[in-house]
């Protein structure tokens, strides 16, 4: 009986601690979402050290010191970001520059679109133009693509202009990654200390293995979308292969962007619909197939969320931090999922987390 007793208070004591995070959550949301010009900063930082640290290692196994290979590293990552912006910098002045030539074409579309619609008036010649709709010319006079693509632009401008925030905090934790095990051991006795180091040797062993295994997958979709899009002769494969690449970052809802983004530019450059349907179906072919069969061999057991956790993390880091929460979702859930595997009154949450499949 008084065992019954002592397990069913254990079981009250789960609950309540349960209910005691989950309010937690709940503030330490609404913080991280009104103060996330400090937080986003260093949580690029942290996840940039977490794709950096075998870079820095590779380098100290060539007999680099290591400050120097520190900086080595810094520079060769602020080189890559550098010349993924010019690129995309380019691309889109590209497609700026080349928009004028697309616009009779996007006016027939347009008036296409008003007949069936039935919305456009008939001229006396019986036929309809965009003209013929005030409203309509007023919004299309508003709404300029060129426009909408300088204001992207402005926004990764100044997303860009915290860079230098992030590799200045990123340096200093590349620096100090040694010290903190020893700091750990200084701080707490050595059971708490082996405990801590472990579960953050665990999140580093994790993130760095999902990061390599998703960024190998959304290589390989980017390329095989180039070739689909080459062989539809699409303008502007370099930078649909690169939103590709990354939009596949985003778990579930990025692949279904990634497969839509160049319809438009299909639509403008062919009036026979059933060539954009084509390329439409071998990109989606390529996407399911990636995202069904490869990337869960791949990279599913390697992050052991569930689907379910996936597409709440995702909705759930994207009304905090937008879409940089979304590109962080999964990392952070791996996070969140391995800290309470750890503790004792939290690991029931985390195994149902998890997808029951054996971690490797």
């Amino acid at each position: 009986m008084e065992s019954t007793n002592i397990k069913s208070s254990n079981d009250y004591n789960k609950i309540i601690l349960a209910l005691l995070s989950i309010i937690g959550v709940v503030i330490l949301g609404m913080v991280l979402k009104n103060a996330s010009s400090i937080f986003i900063p260093f949580v690029l930082a942290i996840f940039l050290s977490f794709i950096l640290n075998p870079v820095i290692t590779f380098f100290e196994k060539l007999h680099f010191p290591g400050v120097l290979a520190t900086l080595l590293t810094v520079i060769l990552a602020i080189v890559v970001i550098g010349l993924i912006g010019i690129f995309i910098k380019g691309s889109i002045e590209s497609f700026i520059t080349e928009f004028p030539k697309y616009e009779n074409r996007i006016n027939d579309i347009v008036e296409n679109l008003l007949r069936l619609l039935s919305v456009s008036s008939s001229t006396s010649a019986g036929q309809s133009t965009l003209q013929d709709n005030p409203q309509l010319v007023d919004l299309f006079e508003n709404f300029s693509v060129p426009s909408l693509i300088k204001g992207m632009v402005a926004s990764m401008g100044s997303f860009l202009s915290s860079s230098f925030l992030i590799f200045l905090i990123l340096m200093f934790l590349l620096a100090g990654r040694k010290q903190f095990t020893k700091k750990s051991y200084k701080a707490f006795n050595s059971d708490v200390s082996e405990k801590i180091v472990g579960v953050v040797t665990k999140i580093n062993d994790q993130i760095q293995k999902y990061l390599v295994a998703k960024t190998l997958v959304s290589l390989v979709t980017a390329l095989l979308v180039g070739v689909v899009l080459y062989l539809f002769d699409i303008e502007f494969i370099g930078i649909w292969m690169l939103l590709t690449f990354l939009l596949n970052f985003i778990p579930n809802v990025g692949s279904l962007v990634a497969t839509l983004l160049p319809v438009p530019i299909a639509i403008i450059q062919y009036d026979n619909f059933g060539i954009v349907i084509w390329m439409v179906v071998c990109i989606l072919i390529i996407q399911l197939v990636i995202g069904n069969v490869v990337e869960p061999k791949i990279v599913g057991k390697r992050i052991n969320l569930s689907p379910l956790v996936l597409l709440f993390s995702l909705a759930l880091w994207g009304y905090i931090w937008g879409i940089v929460g979304m590109f962080l979702a999964v990392p952070l859930m791996v996070m969140i999922r391995i800290i309470f595997e750890n503790i004792d009154g939290l690991r029931f949450i985390s195994v149902y987390m998890g997808t029951g499949v054996k971690e490797s």
